[in-house]
């Protein structure tokens, strides 16, 4: 990591205002703020506005998967149920002079995508993989893609039904499958593409609904040039390759640990 005049800490990078949702919100609204904010969490308010929780989009991916089965129209979020009801109550915080390196660190050890920043105990703004993704860019990270990627791979075939894909993406809880075709990847299907398509026929094909915007790079990319080209196509996922094919991911969290790694 290249040197730099002072170590970047939390309130260097993260994103402020909060947003948050009423707990009282109801799941398609939690969605729609979620959708209208480019967000794939929210933080959950009592009625005096003091945070309890956060509702994620996994929670959201999950509980349409509970809602729904293979003989149902389509999958959908019940709008009998309320954030407060799905949200997970313990917050991770860290205060705004907290430094960067510390909450990667402690997105990477629990596997958290974000981290709730704080002043004088109060929520000030939000650090997630991303904002992380943009200090390894700003440090020039000189870690190889091939060194931090997970190669536990889940895949998808384009024909396979919505149905049978959100129930897999819900228990395997994985950030993403990658769908392949005659043993390439065509795509990739978050939750971000789930609760997009969730008023859809559940027998829809995968290829109809996934999202093709796919970033693949070789193992031995740096990562701060992975980084940005992820940053600039707003995906969070990058697909390794090797000489035979894809090899591995890299996600966000991924991401995370190598910075945590390269500071400590």
């Amino acid at each position: 990591m290249n040197e730099r005049k002072r170590a970047p800490v939390a309130r260097d990078f993260m994103a402020s205002p909060v947003v948050t949702v009423e707990r009282r919100k109801n799941l398609p609204d939690v969605d729609r703020v979620m959708q209208a904010e480019n967000l794939s969490a929210l933080v959950v308010v009592d009625e005096e506005g003091s945070p309890v929780g956060v509702v994620s989009r996994s929670d959201l991916v999950q509980r349409a998967a509970a809602a729904s089965s293979r003989q149902s129209w389509s999958l959908s979020l019940p709008e009998e149920m309320q954030a407060e009801e799905i949200m997970t109550k313990e917050l991770v915080t860290a205060d705004v002079s907290t430094p960067l390196d510390q909450v990667a660190r402690t997105m990477a050890k629990r596997r958290i995508h974000r981290v709730i920043i704080t002043r004088d105990g109060r929520p000030e703004g939000v650090v997630a993989t991303k904002d992380v993704m943009r200090a390894i860019v700003e440090a020039e990270l000189d870690v190889r893609l091939g060194e931090v990627m997970s190669d536990a791979l889940m895949y998808v075939r384009p024909e396979e039904e919505m149905s049978v894909v959100v129930g897999r993406l819900a228990a395997a809880h994985v950030q993403g499958l990658v769908v392949k075709k005659d043993d390439w990847p065509v795509g990739l299907v978050t939750g971000g593409e789930v609760l997009v398509a969730q008023h859809w026929p559940a027998t829809t094909a995968v290829e109809d609904w996934m999202s093709p915007r796919l970033l693949t790079l070789p193992k031995d990319m740096f990562l701060h040039r992975a980084a940005a080209g992820a940053l600039a196509l707003d995906v969070r996922h990058v697909l390794v390759m090797d000489e035979l094919g894809c090899c591995g991911l890299v996600t966000g969290i991924d991401f995370a640990r190598a910075y945590a790694k390269a500071a400590s």
